[in-house]
């Protein structure tokens, strides 16, 4: 690549496609600078704005990059592009956001094709975006994969704003994922949900977090007899505890969060 066309492009890239459009660079050596960049949005840009680009060998470039975002942009908004490789390069960058905007946007998509790698990547945000912008979605495959990740925000997401979508078991799916707010949240919103089940498996685990601090300060009082020090990780159980407390037998534990020394000194 000349050095001229080169520094141009990278501090002034709408002054060089100015000199491409008007000729003064030739439009194949514009090209080559283009693609020799490896910047995917100089190729893109390229491609759109310059009247009879080579378009393939522009979206070949692109699709090499592997920049989802391009691919994307290429396939919207470029005359002339092969929607079915740009389609393929989209799902081997495995980006769930695009491969979602590719399936909502693009003329030709195969969205069969593109739902079921959206699902693959098990991402519940964009699993729920593709049920709720693309048309064609399959709904009741997609409530299964959101169920399946088992994230209690777009379960409830799901139910509220996805026509069609089974609330009995979506309802089952938000309790299993045991996420308060989110069950809560389900029982004020979602018409159809059973209020009196929800209630009451609010209510249990609430109760539940009671017993559980219960016993922590219980174990607490215990290790300070013992003159040990400890810190208990909210994913760490009760009984594990005991264990690691008796494989340790006077070696010292290590310290008490924060939260568990104020509850223990009030």
């Amino acid at each position: 690549m000349n050095d001229n066309i080169k520094f141009l492009m990278n501090n002034n890239f709408k002054g060089f496609i100015k000199l491409v459009e008007l000729g003064i660079i030739d439009k194949e050596i514009g090209c080559d600078a283009a693609i020799e960049s490896r910047n995917a949005e100089y190729i893109y840009y390229f491609a759109r704005d310059i009247k009879e680009a080579n378009i393939t060998k522009l979206e070949d470039a692109v699709i090499q990059i592997q920049n989802a975002e391009y691919i994307y942009e290429f396939a919207l908004n470029v005359s002339g592009t092969n929607i079915l490789k740009l389609e393929d390069a989209v799902i081997q960058t495995q980006n769930a956001e695009y491969i979602c905007y590719f399936a909502r946007d693009v003329r030709g998509a195969n969205i069969t094709k593109l739902e079921e790698v959206v699902i693959q990547t098990q991402n519940s945000k964009y699993i729920y975006e593709f049920a709720r912008d693309v048309r064609g979605a399959n709904i009741t495959k997609l409530e299964e994969a959101v169920i399946q990740t088992q994230n209690a925000e777009y379960i409830y997401k799901f139910a509220i704003n996805i026509p069609g979508a089974n609330i009995t078991k979506l309802e089952e799916a938000v309790i299993q994922a045991q996420n308060s707010k989110y069950i809560y949240y389900f029982a004020r919103d979602v018409r159809g949900a059973n209020i009196t089940k929800l209630e009451e498996v609010v209510i249990q685990a609430r109760n539940n977090e009671r017993a559980k601090k219960d016993s922590l300060k219980k174990l607490a009082k215990l290790l300070r007899k013992e003159k040990y020090e400890a810190i208990i990780d909210n994913k760490q159980t009760y009984e594990n505890l005991f264990v690691e407390n008796t494989a340790s037998k006077g070696k010292k534990l290590v310290r008490l969060n924060d939260d568990l020394k104020s509850n223990n000194d009030k």
